[in-house]
């Protein structure tokens, strides 16, 4: 299936325009209100300053390197690297796919979670490991964090925690003993605040690798209107107990219908395994022509076919959801096996 967010191709083949789609598919917060976004002629008469992120709210880093998107610096340090990359399963689809010259090593969270010292045996430049990940939502422990950061360190091998999915966490620890020369921490912003089109995060390190990150990500790559902007918006996080009610709501509401939550789903997303007797390709056709998109995980060779993942939104979205699949369930004969 590649990404999520792809409400065009949604809105082809259900004949509805785009903004009729309800997108469940990207993981974007919907508890947000917008503001209108501001550029000045001044802002774009001259090349980007390199302003810094001074939103506390957002950035508690005091040097952090503004990017074009997390996903543009994936891109750019995969292909910075040429030894072996370890990948920590699952993970975002761009850590298979990016170029690199590297070799890429798959292996499991839960090894990794549970034996961190296993990371001895292997021979690499590279680790990468998404907190929390995606798309279980599953949470590597910060023991396991220091154990892995260290061996980094003694191996001269970097650690990269993509950290997309942070800013929905009610619980998070001090990451700056985190930052002892091997690691490497990047964050999406375009999540929390619910604008994916803007395409920006930053990257916090050291001094020696954030040197190397400002060399791969390139001069006058954020422009000044986008650093305003963000330095403008004032964040609160009383949103996530809404979002919390509404998890549960959803994971209360699709159980009850024979659908399995997997994984930790801290974030603000949850997984969910589709009952056998459940053609998944059907089951996706059918929301699509109702006008809701939700992310198959088919291309998850570690979870397989019968897997969605759905973004939180808000209530009066999560209904129509819930009252489209037992609307398919109800067509397809489903509701006789005792599942409300």
């Amino acid at each position: 299936m590649g990404h999520g967010g792809n409400v065009l191709e949604a809105a082809s083949k259900s004949g509805m325009s785009i903004r009729d789609i309800i997108d469940f598919s990207a993981s974007i917060n919907d508890f947000m209100e917008i503001n209108d976004i501001i550029i000045k002629k001044d802002q774009i008469k001259m090349y980007p300053q390199g302003l810094k992120i001074k939103n506390k709210s957002l950035c508690e880093f005091n040097d952090a390197l503004p990017v074009p998107g997390l996903t543009f610096f994936i891109h750019r340090l995969l292909s910075y690297i040429n030894g072996n990359i370890i990948i920590v399963e699952p993970t975002f689809n761009e850590y298979k796919y990016a170029f690199t010259h590297g070799t890429r090593i798959n292996l499991p969270f839960n090894l990794i979670n549970n034996n961190p010292e296993i990371l001895n045996n292997y021979n690499f430049s590279l680790i990468i490991i998404v907190y929390p990940d995606n798309p279980l939502g599953n949470l590597i422990s910060r023991d396991s964090l220091l154990t892995i950061s260290e061996i980094c360190r003694k191996k001269s091998a970097l650690l990269f925690i993509d950290e997309s999915f942070i800013f929905f966490l009610k619980n998070r620890y001090n990451e700056n003993d985190l930052l002892n020369g091997s690691t490497i921490i990047g964050r999406s912003l375009t999540k929390i605040l619910g604008v994916p089109s803007l395409r920006i995060g930053y990257i916090a390190t050291d001094d020696y690798n954030m040197e190397i990150s400002k060399k791969i990500t390139g001069p006058w790559s954020v422009p000044d209107y986008v650093i305003d902007y963000i330095n403008s918006i004032k964040l609160d996080y009383d949103f996530l107990d809404i979002m919390e009610n509404e998890k549960s709501f959803m994971i209360n509401n699709m159980e009850a219908m024979g659908f399995r939550a997997a994984g930790d789903h801290s974030a603000n997303f949850i997984t969910f395994m589709i009952p056998d007797f459940i053609d998944a390709h059907d089951f996706y056709s059918y929301l699509i022509k109702n006008g809701i998109l939700v992310r198959l995980l088919d291309d998850y060779e570690c979870l397989g076919e019968q897997y969605i993942r759905i973004g939180i939104r808000r209530h009066e979205f999560n209904i129509k959801l819930v009252n489209a699949i037992r609307g398919f369930l109800n067509e397809n004969d489903s509701g006789s096996r005792d599942l409300f």
